[in-house]
């Protein structure tokens, strides 16, 4: 007779805990061998951005799903939902008007966004009544357009530009509307839940000086490092 293939039902001193454990573990060695330093980054903190196509960054399609499991079991704890010091969420926000195409005007860098230009968001209601995003942007390496679809939810009352973000499951990344201009919508300065994260948005490729100057110096006052900050290129922005 032919023997069956093995089964957990065979080991059964291994507890889901020894089994997580050894998921972890098995991470853990995978994230060192790769140098992978910002794993929360590519799993738990998709804040903006999980870039698709041939160029994207190692990230969730070269993860096992037992690796996927691991790194959201070890890192769930950390969270991303929260606000940074001194930051404090627009209020009065009207969400139907912030709707539409939004040009990244600037951002600290990070890896999911590397070598982007020509970066863009375009907002939408869907009818469960969360906000649909769509993140677009021209990888200068791979001389390709890559973007991602995701969906946004409001944190605390809508009347509050505190929302979370995902691109990837269950796993959420604040977007925190600190600046806005509420009489045009036409600039908004945004957070994520740290100072690493921050980005000048605006309804035209291009901004005027002084709205650059003044997002420096709010930012700056804020303790983000706005001597990093990357001023995108929209040489190749696809416009309405």
């Amino acid at each position: 007779m032919a023997r069956s293939a093995p089964t957990l039902e065979l080991y059964p001193r291994k507890s889901s805990l020894a089994i997580v454990t050894l998921i972890v573990r098995l991470m853990l060695s995978k994230i060192f061998e790769a140098n992978i330093s910002k794993a929360q980054d590519l799993i738990i903190c998709p804040l903006l951005w999980q870039r698709s196509g041939r160029g994207a960054d190692l990230g969730v399609k070269r993860l096992s799903r037992s690796l996927i499991l691991a790194i959201a079991v070890s890192l769930s704890l950390a969270g991303c939902l929260g606000v940074p010091e001194g930051v404090q969420p627009v209020t009065g926000f009207e969400a139907e008007r912030y709707l539409g195409r939004w040009y990244e005007i600037a951002r600290l860098d990070h890896s999911f966004e590397r070598d982007l230009v020509s970066v863009s968001a375009t907002y939408s209601r869907n009818g469960d009544g969360s906000v649909r995003v769509i993140n677009q942007g021209y990888d200068l390496k791979d001389e390709e357009w890559s973007d991602i679809e995701g969906v946004a939810k409001f944190v605390e009352e809508a009347s509050t530009a505190y929302l979370k973000v995902s691109f990837f499951g269950p796993f959420y990344g604040s977007y925190v509307v600190f600046e806005l201009d509420k009489d045009d919508y036409s600039y908004a300065f945004v957070s994520g839940y740290n100072e690493d994260y921050l980005w000048l948005l605006a309804r035209q490729p291009s901004v005027d000086t002084s709205i650059k100057e003044m997002f420096v110096a709010r930012a700056t006052e804020l303790g983000f490092a706005t001597e990093e900050l990357i001023w995108v290129d929209h040489s190749k922005a696809k416009l309405d």
